[in-house]
């Protein structure tokens, strides 16, 4: 579980750092990309997240 909660903060960490560059490219270089941009990084940490789970659960049985 301590993993699981390491992997969690870490991809929080990585997500947060993520949208604060892409607010600040998005702010200086385009105008209508931004919400695609939070929505699409939104998706691809909910998808990292269940990759994660999934993977320590299947080597948890083994």
């Amino acid at each position: 579980m301590d993993k699981i909660l390491k992997l969690f903060i870490k991809f929080l960490v990585l997500f947060i750092g993520f949208i604060i560059l892409d607010f600040v490219v998005e702010y200086y270089l385009f105008d209508g990309l931004a919400v695609y941009l939070y929505v699409s990084a939104a998706m691809v940490f909910v998808v990292l997240m269940i990759l994660v789970i999934i993977y320590t659960k299947i080597t948890a049985i083994y």
